[in-house]
């Protein structure tokens, strides 16, 4: 049996600005949470240099369990705009 595609569903002119806004801002927040990542790594590098390892390890693991959040918020919204 073949796996039908499913459209994205007819939004209004303003839903459709709505969700724009919202993946823009997604758009923003995947970007810092990247750059705040690649922060939290370089600190790891320098801490693992001393002592205090699972702090900073702990604290880039949130950054990118975040950024996965907002991955998955970013696609969800492309997809329902149709991008």
């Amino acid at each position: 049996m073949p796996l039908e595609r499913k459209t994205p569903p007819v939004l209004s002119d303003l839903d459709r600005v709505r969700l724009q806004e919202r993946l823009e801002q997604t758009e923003r927040n995947v970007s810092e949470a990247k750059w705040h990542i690649d922060c939290m790594r370089e600190l790891v590098r320098e801490i693992q240099r001393g002592s205090d390892r699972r702090l900073a390890t702990n604290v880039l693991r949130q950054f990118e369990q975040r950024l996965a959040t907002y991955i998955d918020e970013r696609d969800r919204l492309r997809k329902e705009l149709g991008l």
